[in-house]
């Protein structure tokens, strides 16, 4: 097949979800024409790009058109409002002038990238497939980022379009799927794909390296892993570092950046908790990232509980589950419904978060069954969430969609 991947955040390598990657690599490799449309900063931050608005790269066996649309969560709203209408329309105008494809597909969020799909559907008369990662607008509204009415019913309208418009939509919750089908829509165009994680990747030991680097040998540590934005929440583990204060031997490590760092990084020194039990780190490079959690005794989800975070099934957690190591959640979601199935981690009351130093302390006192629910965790991520399982699903809906188009067409 001759498969067209539109995606605004496509990485190569970097910091941020490689699952983008990771499906255009393989669809390449089982010998598909893989063409990718992204945004210009996930790339650059990996590689290097040419100027212009429209560049061309070749990257293990696919290429990547990458359009010359600057995006950060750095910018203010307005800004990052414009910089997905900007490459929305020029994916449309790109996706106009390419040779023949078989199968697009569309990737939200933004929501807006569904009008190239109806540029797919509607100009070039070809399938297209929506991967769903996130239910805008209902989720802008509810949190208030979107508060015009008018705005919310308008953009609805065309988020129920796409829906219709697709020929198949590939949610990355199974709850997403669930309220589609309550919203009418037919469970036949509808698939649950999470984000999954690369196994092999994880076939690494332990960074004892990064243990000696920051005096952590001998300590017990509870490591977060992930950005540090207003969504995530990281005040809750500031307020548990107060009553870890007394136990010398356990540390909450956090990994990562975000637009809320600096304020989290000041107010944890002001209370006296960095370097113990509070210890912040900068962004490390992904593939570092599965001997890091190998040397920590257990993995933190941490999040704001706040509309549309019950559909939650983030990158981390199954980098979590495939490392083997215990996880902490402190929300009720539909990664904690896995979790609790499985019994791979706990559950910290969100409202008070002396409770997540009580599991924490439990976790450590109970070194024998932390390790089996690591290993459960693990088992979870063999059996359901292996990327190398999801991409084979996925290459199975675009051959039927592409299948359906050309059966239409002979039909006419």
């Amino acid at each position: 097949m001759r498969i067209v991947l539109v995606y605004q955040h496509f990485s190569i390598g970097s910091a941020g979800s490689s699952k983008p990657y990771d499906l255009a690599k393989y669809l390449a490799g089982a010998g598909h024409e893989v063409t990718v449309i992204s945004g210009r900063s996930s790339i650059a931050a990996s590689a290097e790009v040419p100027a212009g608005l429209v560049a061309r790269l070749r990257v293990d066996g696919f290429d990547i058109l990458c359009l010359g649309v600057r995006y950060d969560q750095s910018m203010s709203k307005a800004r990052r409002f414009w910089a997905f209408v900007a490459f929305t329309l020029l994916s449309m105008a790109v996706v106009c002038f390419l040779p023949k494809y078989d199968v697009l597909v569309a990737s939200s969020t933004p929501l807006t990238v569904g009008l190239v799909g109806l540029v797919s559907r509607y100009v070039r008369r070809l399938p297209w497939v929506f991967e769903l990662r996130d239910f805008w607008p209902e989720s802008t509204y509810a949190n208030q980022y979107l508060r015009s009415r008018t705005l919310f019913r308008v953009a609805t309208f065309f988020e129920e379009w796409f829906y219709r418009q697709a020929s198949a939509i590939c949610a990355i919750s199974q709850r997403m799927i669930d309220r589609l089908i309550e919203r009418g829509f037919p469970p036949g165009k509808l698939h649950f794909i999470p984000t999954g994680v690369n196994i092999s990747a994880h076939e690494v030991g332990r960074d004892e390296e990064f243990r000696k680097a920051h005096n952590l040998t001998g300590q017990w540590v509870a490591v977060y892993a992930g950005a540090h934005g207003r969504v995530n929440g990281l005040d809750y583990l500031i307020e548990a570092a107060e009553c870890l204060k007394d136990d010398a031997d356990i540390r909450i490590v956090l990994v990562g950046e975000g637009t809320e760092k600096a304020r989290l990084v000041a107010e944890a020194q002001s209370r006296g908790l960095t370097p113990q039990p509070l210890l912040f780190l900068p962004a490390v490079p992904r593939g570092r990232v599965p001997g890091i959690l190998k040397a920590c005794d257990a993995a933190l989800m941490i999040n704001v509980d706040r509309p549309g975070m019950k559909d939650l099934m983030t990158n981390k957690f199954f980098d979590y589950l495939a490392s083997a190591r215990p996880i902490v959640v402190n929300l009720e979601a539909e990664l904690t419904n896995w979790m609790r199935r499985s019994d791979c981690g706990l559950l910290a009351d969100p409202k008070r978060p002396e409770d997540l130093a009580r599991v924490l302390r439990e976790l450590k006192a109970n070194a024998a069954e932390a390790e089996q629910m690591g290993l459960r965790g693990r088992r979870l991520a063999e059996e359901q969430f292996d990327r190398a399982k999801l991409h084979k699903k996925w290459e199975d809906v675009l051959a039927r969609a592409a299948a359906g188009k050309r059966a239409a067409v002979r039909a006419s």
